[in-house]
């Protein structure tokens, strides 16, 4: 036999109670999980651009270049984090020549986090750049660049415990092998 009754006010009352109470426990885990999941796409991102870059100037037999591009059209003075251009550098001068399409755009990474470089070229106009060579390897004066993509999450803004390993480097190495690392930003 089955009883159809409706719930009291008190009933629902402390179910709303307890539903809230869960939400409070579980909103700052979903934030954390959205940022872990946005800058791991983001160092994703970054990572298929250097590997289309290397992968062109061998496949291609000319010099490739990624550099900064808030217009998606050309090497512009500019932060990593507002996009970034892969082309081919015949002429070696660190800009996409007049007339070329670039192969990857990438438009301003999202959630405020930024992305800084060391070890990066920069051309006669100001932008900062990464070239590969036809054998697979960074070009010119390169040695060693690294990319370092950071949020909110930083040892300044939430303390030592909280930054610890929320931030992702990518790391280049001479050979112009990428690989991307957890580390704690400043």
């Amino acid at each position: 036999m089955k009883v159809n009754r409706g719930f009291t006010v008190i009933e629902l009352l402390v179910a709303v109670a307890i539903l809230a109470i869960l939400m409070g426990i579980a909103a700052p885990s979903l934030r954390t999980l959205r940022m872990n999941m946005l800058m791991t796409s983001q160092a994703n991102d970054l990572m298929a651009a250097l590997a289309v870059t290397r992968n062109e100037a061998i496949r291609r037999g000319v010099r490739m270049g990624i550099c900064t591009s808030t217009n998606g059209t050309s090497c512009t003075a500019s932060q990593w984090q507002q996009g970034w251009i892969v082309f081919a550098d015949a002429n070696g001068d660190g800009d996409i020549d007049a007339g070329t399409r670039p192969l990857v755009v990438q438009p301003t990474i999202d959630g405020g986090n930024t992305l800084t470089s060391t070890g990066h070229g920069s051309n006669a106009g100001g932008a900062r750049f990464v070239a590969y060579g036809t054998p697979g390897t960074l070009s010119g004066t390169l040695t060693n660049v690294t990319f370092d993509l950071c949020d909110t999450r930083t040892t300044a803004a939430v303390g030592s415990a909280a930054a610890q390993n929320q931030g992702r480097r990518v790391n280049i190495t001479s050979t112009g092998r990428a690989i991307v690392q957890r580390r704690t930003c400043p």
